[in-house]
């Protein structure tokens, strides 16, 4: 009687290795993902480890590594048949600007085409032109108008997606018809610490030859995060720390390293669909960085009634059921517009109101109708303010 074949008890470590190579040379060059080659070669080697005899709790853990790696894969090789977004256009280079005071900011005095981009999908295709003074470009406005509304906010309230005359506070200065200038200083990624350290460091002051009459932040929870410093993109924004009394007080800039990787590591994130994600990942906020923000629009409230006599500070925030940020600063007597209660069906048809289905940025439709509410509660406290205080009637300029 012929003896059983013995079952080999070891896999080749070579072969093992080969096959490893072999594989993560396939993935590298046919997917152009150095992530997803990696864990192949892991995911091999951590499979000879399961199969080979010895320590239980050794294969157990290559075991659980084999399966960890295989989630990773399928997840990188499902992620990949997402649309990739993208940017063209005109002048692209040059548009955005490192900034000492505020972090970064737009180039003065330029124009670019901007085309945006998900996979092979159009989203949008804009002009933004940025006037001299550093802020895009502002609606006419009658030659007697010398006092102005200033507007603060991120992407939200520079327009991001949509053409010039599209923007919200264009959009106000037309309903308003030429009363006051318009100042838009609003940017892509900004929060509310730039237009404190706008107000505070002179970036107001060298824009604007008019009185403030009004100044205008649109916010939202998001914000929270970026006004702590947490923002990825955001390279030394400036920082404001709480103070006992509620305010806040401008402590120079944030670590502009504290977001930087070796260039080998950034290579291996931007291979992948899964690490990618980790560079914008940040702790979540806590409660001071909740506090700081409160502060800086109590500040910024502070600032612009001493400052500008007569001036109005009043918050359009773009709110969510129960949002507590609301319910406080109601509670601290802000002069605030809540977005859902202009855009009434926006949570039932969400699409109505974006760019695309690809970009959720609001589109014209939803900022013509936020000005049009706006643009009536600030001609309301035009003509109940004091005498002394009153604007001449507005026209069509």
């Amino acid at each position: 009687m012929d003896p059983t074949p013995a079952r080999p008890d070891r896999v080749s470590l070579p072969v093992a290795c080969l096959i490893a190579g072999v594989a993560s040379i396939a993935a590298a060059a046919l997917l152009d993902k150095s992530a997803l080659a990696i864990s192949l070669i892991l995911s091999v080697l951590c499979a000879l480890g399961a199969v080979r005899p010895g320590a239980s709790w050794r294969r157990l853990l290559c075991v659980n590594l084999v399966v960890l790696l295989a989630i990773f894969a399928v997840a990188e090789v499902a992620l990949s048949f997402d649309p990739v977004a993208r940017s063209e256009g005109r002048d692209l280079v040059g548009y955005t600007l490192p900034d000492e005071r505020l972090s970064y900011a737009p180039a003065r005095d330029f124009e670019t085409t901007y085309r945006r981009y998900a996979g092979d999908v159009l989203v949008y295709d804009v002009i933004y032109s940025i006037a001299a003074n550093g802020l895009r470009v502002a609606p006419p406005h009658r030659p007697e108008a010398d006092e102005c509304i200033l507007f603060f906010g991120d992407s939200f309230m520079f327009g991001e997606g949509l053409m010039n005359e599209e923007t919200l506070p264009y959009r106000v200065g037309i309903e308003l018809g030429g009363a006051y200038q318009i100042h838009n200083f609003g940017f892509h990624g900004y929060g509310p610490h730039q237009m404190l350290a706008a107000l505070e460091l002179g970036v107001v002051d060298e824009a604007i030859a008019c009185k403030p009459r009004f100044v205008v932040y649109q916010g939202a929870a998001f914000h929270i995060d970026r006004a702590a410093g947490l923002s990825s993109w955001e390279k030394g924004g400036p920082r404001f720390e709480p103070t006992d009394e509620g305010f806040v007080e401008y402590r120079g800039r944030w670590d502009p390293t504290r977001f930087e990787y070796p260039a080998w590591l950034t290579a291996v994130f931007e291979s992948s669909h899964v690490l990618g994600k980790i560079p914008s990942a940040h702790r979540p906020s806590n409660e001071d960085d909740y506090l700081r923000y409160l502060g800086i629009l109590e500040t910024t409230r502070r600032l612009v009634e001493t400052r500008f006599p007569g001036a109005e500070f009043h918050v359009v925030f773009w709110d969510v059921p129960e949002d507590r940020t609301v319910a406080d600063l109601v509670a601290r007597s802000f002069r605030i517009v809540r977005v859902s209660e202009i855009l009434t069906d926006r949570g039932e048809f969400p699409e109505k109101y974006r760019l695309h289905e690809l970009d959720g940025h609001p589109n014209a439709l939803a900022m013509a109708q936020i000005a049009a509410h706006l643009a009536k509660l600030l001609d309301a406290a035009r003509q109940t303010a004091p005498p002394g205080q009153r604007t001449p009637d507005h026209a069509e300029p």
